[in-house]
């Protein structure tokens, strides 16, 4: 039986990660764990980082802290990139599922990433429907939507403009998930843990 493939998604400042990296710890005692980092515009598969290099922005907006982890939005008026961007993501995550997550799921019994190719609905270099067209398609994990209000997601990622972190939020709310966690409240951990573990009962 293949291993159960799920993806954290939610705004920067979420806790996907460390909640990912937690959640790994305490399955590994019982489980095969795999997890890795999908990332929202990264490609692993298809050689393409060095075109995010050569592609200038219409727009770059940084947060108060901008140094602080390195961040910033870089947004792309050309409605061509709005389209385009989500062809050649899909291509990529259609790669990556059966060349890394179907073997991690033949030989593990979760297969956990942190984002997944929906993510790119969060983005405003994304034309948003053409998104979910193309995810409808793609062999796609269960989704569990991390959230907290902007104001605690802003008081985590200072990097981030609050009107980024609010838009991106506002996205998150708009999807289909299997659950939705508050990270800003006590047992979210233990909450995601149980939910993971019903997935396989």
């Amino acid at each position: 039986m293949l291993g159960k493939y799920i993806a954290l998604i939610g705004p920067n400042g979420a806790g996907k990660s460390h909640h990912l990296s937690r959640l790994k710890k305490k399955l590994e005692s019982d489980f095969k764990v795999s997890t890795f980092y999908a990332g929202r515009f990264q490609f692993k598969i298809l050689p393409l980082n060095w075109l995010l290099k050569k592609i200038k922005p219409s727009k770059v907006s940084k947060g108060p802290k901008p140094n602080s982890r390195k961040r910033e939005v870089r947004e792309f008026n050309q409605p061509l990139v709005k389209y385009i961007a989500p062809i050649i993501y899909y291509f990529e995550y259609l790669l990556r599922y059966f060349f890394i997550v179907l073997p991690r799921q033949m030989s593990n019994d979760y297969v956990l990433v942190d984002r997944d190719f929906i993510d790119l609905t969060a983005s405003p270099n994304a034309h948003t429907g053409l998104v979910k067209v193309l995810d409808w398609i793609l062999p796609g994990p269960k989704r569990i939507v991390l959230e907290a209000p902007a104001t605690v997601l802003f008081s985590r990622r200072q990097e981030l403009p609050k009107e980024e972190l609010a838009r991106q939020l506002a996205a998150y709310h708009e999807l289909d998930c299997i659950a939705r966690l508050r990270t800003d409240k006590k047992g979210s951990l233990e909450a995601l843990h149980e939910i993971i573990l019903e997935l396989r009962r």
